[in-house]
């Protein structure tokens, strides 16, 4: 007994230390880590918006971004020198107050891998603009770099430092060359006037204020890795300052160089307009060129990296599979977060809604940020801090300057912007409420890739939520169950199918390109529909009863010598190879005509979406044929799933001669 439980503690402490990262980063990595996050595609792409609602004013704006982000930064070092723990934000908020605020990590998970979706993205565009290369090819090369930065991050976040290094170094060279040379070629139009640089108003100066903020997001990826950094609580705060003087030094010397050189016109016009300026000499142009795109990479490695951790945090909270949290004994890093962020980073990248999520990334942010405030005030009253730990300034007012100016933010976005996160935050607490934590996953990648594909196609991201919605009725059933689910929905699909045939036929108008086309649609197909309904309803008895259990019955009642072996009321019935063989030839015909259902089905859903003739009924014809595609289709792979699953079946009993 003792031994037992020695070996049962060991288990227990090797998967503890397993659990554990080692100390690596010192402080220059991690200002190098966090400058390259701070530096992304936001001081490429977001200037151009700024501008056209601030105006001059922007540089206003910046420096209101730049306070928050100071604020901001304290929060983040008086919560790591109590919880230096690895995860992000949401990490703070879950100690502060419990369980009940986890879920908000996995929108903070999805705020992460939208961002390296982008910035891998923006690289992509910045190759194929630069080389000629096809557009369509820009998706190839920025999952290319998302599997290189993943592959990196793999190695190591002490690899993926020193990556970053001649990286961040090759931007910020890129940044100041580009900005001397717009300093000594000013607009000859441009005056020196202070006036010209103040907002008229405060509300477009605060709305320029919430996307220039976007430009600082940065500080959840140095909170991340606090596990993985040498005396995190002295370290971190250190390294915050220090690099947010340089971004401030950086981004203050774009924005004014370009606003001294650059008419208004061309800046708001312009996709890029920092290498847009400097297109006239071709070797600045190179240099920033290259330093932009060295810039991008860096901060795609970062966000993966982060966006990793957010997975390891959300796995030893429970969240999702606790396999999530397992490090890599040999590099030292959680491989499996790494790829699960890089596949959902993936999807994000092949949906095409990039700057859509992208959109929603900051709002996330500014959320942990307030909840962030919130916890401080938890934390000051709860918890016992370190000697010499680092603590806000002038708390509380600091602390409420800082929730109030990103509660000033939120309410300057869109209303899109918003309604749209609080969709995340309701999706993450359905997977939270109804998901057990080993299905999370899998119904998280379902969901996003469902949200994300109904942006653009209704029917193709209505189908990919029905799939993700079986697969977790199929996972959470045991192999006997199965074959109830999928007689269920078969059921309750084919008999809707049965009702929009009915409503067609006797409510419905049809059009198509040819008269007798519609004769033919009306006596031949929808009969044929009919058919295969009837056929598969059939087939449902045979799926909850098999034909074998049938047999079985009747043998029972009728031909009681056939039964081997009698014990009380159990019976061992055998059956002869004939009979068996004409039992798996009746089973192969009916999977075989549920398969041939599924391809009709999916063939007529195709006709109806070329328009190769239209139906109404009631409503719109466009949300009649949008409905009796979205149900055909969702017919068409119940029939195949369940089909399938009969061949599999009978396979297994012929092989095992049963």
């Amino acid at each position: 007994m003792s031994g037992n439980k020695t070996e049962q503690r060991k288990e227990e402490v090797g998967d503890e230390v397993e659990d554990k990262f080692e100390g690596k980063i010192g402080l220059f990595p991690l200002i190098v880590l966090g400058l390259s996050s701070l530096t992304g595609a936001g001081i490429y792409s977001l200037l151009g918006p700024a501008a056209e609602i601030a105006g001059q004013s922007m540089i206003m704006s910046l420096f209101i971004g730049i306070i928050l982000a100071f604020f901001i930064a304290g929060l983040y070092s008086e919560l790591i020198a109590v919880n230096p723990e690895s995860g992000g934000s949401f990490v703070f908020v879950e100690k502060a107050f419990g369980r009940k605020a986890l879920y908000m990590g996995w929108t903070t998970w999805l705020a992460n891998m939208s961002y390296a979706a982008l910035v891998s993205h923006t690289a992509a565009y910045f190759i194929t603009s630069l080389f000629g290369i096809h557009t369509g090819y820009s998706i190839l090369i920025a999952i290319g770099f998302t599997i290189l930065m993943a592959g990196a991050n793999i190695l190591g976040s002490k690899f993926l430092s020193q990556i970053q290094i001649p990286l961040t170094f090759a931007l910020i060279f890129s940044l100041v060359v580009g900005s001397i040379y717009l300093f000594l070629n000013p607009n000859p139009s441009f005056s020196w006037n202070i006036n010209s640089f103040m907002p008229n108003t405060l509300i477009p100066t605060f709305i320029a204020a919430a996307i220039m903020f976007n430009i600082f997001i940065g500080f959840e990826d140095v909170c991340a890795i606090s596990e993985e950094t040498k005396e995190p609580v002295k370290n971190i705060p250190r390294a915050y300052l220090i690099m947010l003087i340089i971004a401030t030094i950086m981004y203050s010397m774009v924005i004014f160089s370009l606003l001294i050189s650059t008419s208004m016109e061309a800046i708001v016009g312009g996709e890029i307009p920092f290498l847009e300026a400097v297109e006239s000499n071709q070797i600045i142009f190179i240099i920033v060129f290259f330093g932009s795109i060295f810039s991008l990479i860096a901060t795609s490695g970062v966000a993966l990296m982060t966006s990793s951790r957010n997975v390891l945090a959300l796995s030893r909270k429970d969240f999702i599979d606790r396999r999530y949290s397992k490090i890599d004994p040999r590099t030292r890093t959680p491989i499996k977060a790494i790829l699960l962020s890089t596949i959902v980073t993936i999807l994000i990248l092949i949906s095409g809604q990039i700057e859509f999520y992208a959109s929603i990334s900051a709002l996330t942010y500014m959320i942990d940020k307030i909840a962030m405030g919130v916890a401080i005030f938890r934390f000051r009253k709860t918890f016992d801090y370190p000697k010499k730990a680092f603590k806000i300034p002038g708390h509380p007012i600091s602390t409420i300057i800082a929730i109030g100016t990103t509660f000033l933010l939120i309410i300057s976005l869109g209303v899109d912007t918003l309604l749209v996160s609080i969709f995340w935050l309701l999706i993450g607490l359905i997977l939270y409420l109804f998901f057990s934590s080993k299905r999370r996953v899998y119904g998280t990648i379902f969901l996003v890739s469902a949200f994300l594909f109904t942006l653009s196609n209704i029917i193709l991201g209505l189908i990919i939520l029905f799939i993700g919605f079986i697969y977790y009725l199929l996972t959470i059933a045991d192999r006997h169950s199965i074959k109830f689910v999928l007689a269920g929905i078969k059921v309750f699909f084919i008999i809707t199918v049965g009702i929009f045939v009915w409503a067609i036929k006797n409510i419905g108008i049809l059009n198509a390109f040819d008269s007798n086309f519609i004769l033919i649609f009306d006596k031949i197909i929808l009969n044929l529909i009919i058919f295969f309904c009837i056929i598969s309803l059939g087939t449902v008895l045979f799926d909850i009863i098999p034909l074998k259990e049938w047999v079985y019955y009747f043998i029972r009642k009728k031909d009681k010598k056939n039964v081997a072996i009698m014990v009380g009321p159990a019976q061992i019935i055998e059956l002869e190879q004939k009979k068996l063989k004409t039992i798996h030839i009746i089973n192969d015909f009916l999977s075989l005509i549920q398969i041939i259902a599924s391809a009709y089905f999916g063939i007529l859903a195709t006709l109806i979406a070329l328009d190769v003739f239209s139906i109404q009924i009631i409503i719109s014809e466009m949300a009649t044929e949008l409905i009796f595609i979205i149900i055909l289709i969702i017919s068409s792979l119940t029939l195949l799933a369940s089909g399938s699953f009969k061949l599999y079946i009978t396979h297994e009993s012929k092989r095992i001669g049963v």
